[in-house]
Parts: C-alpha cells; structure tokens; sequence
C-alpha cells in the first residue's frame, strides 16, 4: 500500500490518524473535529496576513524611521544665534 505524504505529515502520522478514522464513530468525530479546528485556525492565520505585515512590521519602521528623522533634524539644527543676524561676520 502506498501512501502519498506531504512535506509536514509522515507516514506514521498518516497511519495513526487512518487506524483512529478506522476504530469507530466516536474517534471519526474526533478527528473529525480536529481537522475542522485545525482548516479553522489555518485559514484564521492567512487570511489578513497583510494587515499584520502593515500592522506589526510596515507601521513601526515607519514611526521608528520618522522619530529619528526629527530627533536628528532637530538634534542638528543650528540654535537661532548662529543662523547668522549680522552680529558675527
């Protein structure tokens, strides 16, 4: 009997959850229920993947990058007595 696998199931997991498929109603359901929960919380992660990539990633570099922009900007402005108002040639 061959058994086709994917990258993240091995073939002694395939065969534990086709001996529990096998043992009955009540362990049907239970795997059953977990395959349900688990397309669930599968499809709950990638579903806004992107408003996480802009929430958590995109956003704090932006904020992180502007605060520097002015902390350095104001950092090293020149003090109003050295623009230059005729006082020190």
């Amino acid at each position: 009997m061959m058994i086709v696998t994917c990258q993240w199931v091995s073939d002694l997991d395939l065969r534990v959850l086709t001996g529990i498929i096998w043992r009955g109603p009540a362990a049907a359901a239970a795997i059953s229920l977990f395959v349900g929960v688990w397309t669930y919380y599968t499809f709950r992660a990638t579903s806004f993947w992107f408003v996480y990539f802009i929430l958590y990633q995109f956003l704090p570099v932006m904020i992180v990058a502007w605060l520097l922009e002015v902390a350095l900007d104001w950092l090293l402005s020149p003090l109003p007595a050295q623009v230059g108002n005729g006082a020190n040639p």
